[in-house]
């Protein structure tokens, strides 16, 4: 498994895996601070990626490139929000990626099913996300004022 986020995300993430005997984390990745070649990085099943809202777009590229580097590893990205002008972008991913909110990630049970599962290649939407994405589209579909942060729904039981 290789994490892709800030330091501060990644930290409780990794001590929660050391106590995971079936889960080996083989690398962990700062998006802004990242290795020259993606092809230096271990291989991995499953990549979890996270997703800054105000921008996201590092972690995804990241992502991307690792998932292009090894075929069928799976991805969880993890969304701390999303900005309107993007909910058409990640619900293009919807149907490769799995997509959960960064609670997800601090919930070592939701986390192991989302990580299994993706490492199966059965990716997980969590209903909040959906929410996010679909709030998104109407923002955009209506025109209404540019850009602007959704933040994470309240959460009801994965």
């Amino acid at each position: 498994m290789t994490l892709v986020g800030p330091a501060s995300w990644r930290e409780p993430v990794a001590r929660w895996l050391e106590y995971e005997a079936d889960l080996v984390l083989a690398a962990e990745i700062d998006p802004e601070f990242r290795p020259a070649h993606v092809f230096d990085l271990p291989t991995s099943d499953v990549v979890i990626a996270f997703a800054d809202a105000k921008d996201p777009d590092l972690a995804v590229e990241m992502a991307l490139e690792l998932q292009a580097k090894d075929r069928g590893t799976g991805i969880i990205l993890v969304l701390s929000g999303l900005r309107d002008d993007m909910a058409r972008r990640f619900s293009a991913y919807a149907g490769s990626w799995s997509l959960v909110t960064s609670r997800t990630t601090a919930d070592p049970v939701k986390l192991t099913v989302v990580i299994q599962s993706s490492a199966r290649g059965m990716p997980v939407v969590e209903p909040a996300v959906t929410k996010l994405i679909e709030a998104g589209w109407r923002v955009r579909s209506s025109d209404e004022l540019g850009p602007g942060p959704i933040s994470e729904p309240e959460f009801s039981a994965v």
